[in-house]
């Protein structure tokens, strides 16, 4: 693998980022192309249920097959890893993506939680969901 970082992106800045476009959260999915992703079986699942719910379809208007083609697209060309145990997370709700922060030492993980961006573990790794995870990516 190369030197280049790859990218968490829990599943509220993957939500926000696809219903409000001009926003911060959109701005990181430009930037972010699917190989450059670390995702484990947790967090596509999580990505999953999320999308899937009778509220996003509602609020994003689109339909499930085509919901399930972002999925199939993250699922090939995403970094797929069967993450360790990390240490414990301030939000028991969110434990897979520490496990993946552990897991993949040059990864990044970029999130809105306030539980998860207040927390000492994986310094220098935890970024908002707004132009200070931007510096750390490099788009081809």
């Amino acid at each position: 693998m190369s030197d280049e970082r790859l990218v968490i992106v829990d599943t509220n800045v993957f939500f926000s980022g696809l219903s409000v476009r001009p926003g911060n959260p959109a701005a990181v999915l430009r930037m972010v192309k699917w190989p450059q992703m670390s995702v484990s079986l947790d967090l596509l699942a999580e990505y999953r249920r999320v999308l899937y719910s009778e509220r996003a379809i509602r609020y994003l208007e689109l339909a499930t097959h085509e919901w399930d083609a972002v999925i199939e697209a993250i699922e090939r060309q995403a970094v797929l890893e069967a993450p360790m145990s990390g240490p414990n997370c301030p939000d028991p709700m969110d434990q897979h993506l520490w496990d993946l922060l552990a897991t993949v030492e040059a990864s990044d993980l970029v999130t809105g939680e306030r539980k998860l961006l207040a927390s000492h573990h994986f310094p220098g790794r935890i970024f908002r969901r707004d132009s200070s995870w931007r510096c750390r990516c490099e788009v081809p």
